[in-house]
């Protein structure tokens, strides 16, 4: 299933069991998490996946301890 970011808004108050950061041909990468028991992807409001560059992530510089 789907989830717009405004939808998704409408559940911040919720727990996301599960988050994955899933690659998409090597260069983009998509979210895919689990509300309540249920699997969704996140999209834009035209139901397309929000996809994000890898030269836009930002990873974290020290280790968490």
């Amino acid at each position: 299933m789907h989830m717009d970011t405004g939808e998704l808004k409408k559940h911040k108050h919720d727990t996301i069991s599960l988050l994955e950061i899933v690659s998409m041909e090597g260069r983009y990468y998509m979210a895919r998490f689990y509300l309540e028991g249920q699997g969704y992807v996140l999209t834009d409001p035209y139901d397309k996946p929000v996809t994000v560059s890898y030269t836009h992530l930002t990873l974290p510089t020290t280790p968490y301890v």
